[in-house]
């Protein structure tokens, strides 16, 4: 009886880790078509600002990964995976563990989309959430590697929109226009 109990238990905890990992994905996925969509209302709308911004974050959130990319290579700080229950389906020791890519992309393109909406927060904060979450519960990561990723994607991106967004507006109106076939005003 024992076990039996005991390949239960393993069946069900092997499902757990399929869908934490499946639905961290599925999140990331969401807030990216999320963004995608506030960019083509920002054109759609005529708004070269809202385009501005968007942009900044896209060019934050590849900065914040960048960044994370290099503290995994300087911490090199092995997935709990490796540590707790060694399985086919954990990543290569070689791939770290701190601080957790999943987690700074969900969280910058989470601020991302409260960049295109800020109504959106209560859909945008909740999918960042799940992917976090879903990242712990699949042994991937340790807690502080997706509270840091976390903090990483908000900051790197919140700073990228406030110091590009301005520089460009212009570049945004000029797509807004072209793609609306405006005339270029002459100077």
């Amino acid at each position: 009886m024992n076990h039996t109990i005991s390949a239960s238990t393993a069946a069900d905890s092997a499902r757990v880790l399929e869908l934490s990992d499946l639905t961290s994905q599925l999140s990331i996925i969401a807030l990216g078509v999320l963004c995608a969509v506030f960019v083509i209302l920002a054109v759609v709308r005529r708004r070269p600002g809202a385009l501005a911004a968007l942009a900044a974050a896209g060019a934050g959130s590849v900065l914040s990964y960048l960044l994370s990319e290099v503290l995994k290579m300087l911490v090199r700080q092995p997935r709990p995976c490796h540590l707790d229950m060694p399985s086919p389906e954990c990543p290569p020791l070689d791939d770290w563990s701190f601080p957790s890519n999943h987690a700074v992309i969900a969280f910058g393109l989470a601020l991302a989309v409260i960049v295109g909406s800020r109504r959106l927060w209560i859909v945008a904060v909740p999918l960042a959430l799940i992917t976090a979450t879903g990242r712990v519960l699949s042994h991937e990561h340790f807690v502080h590697d997706v509270v840091v990723g976390g903090l990483i994607g908000i900051i790197v991106v919140a700073l990228t929109v406030l110091l590009l967004q301005r520089a460009l507006t212009p570049l945004a109106d000029r797509i807004v226009s072209v793609v609306h076939h405006e005339p270029r005003a002459t100077r």
